[in-house]
């Protein structure tokens, strides 16, 4: 079964855990990305107003809460 839930709050207990799984796959999909790009996600989800738009994450999930895609 695959459930898929979106993220606003990286923050929240429930969320911490997914946001670390997503900016693992993003470090292994994206080797040449600027590591500093990664560490932002939090804060482009948290924040709106410096970036300039809402954003949010909207991740793949199975039965066990495994991480499947974002």
């Amino acid at each position: 079964m695959l459930r898929i839930r979106k993220i606003i709050n990286p923050y929240m207990a429930s969320n911490l855990a997914a946001m670390e799984q997503v900016k693992a796959i993003m470090r292994k999909q994206f080797p040449n990305l600027i590591k500093d790009k990664v560490d932002i996600l939090d804060e482009q989800l948290i924040n709106p107003l410096k970036f300039r738009y809402q954003s949010f994450l909207l991740l793949a999930e199975n039965n066990h809460e495994a991480l499947l895609g974002y």
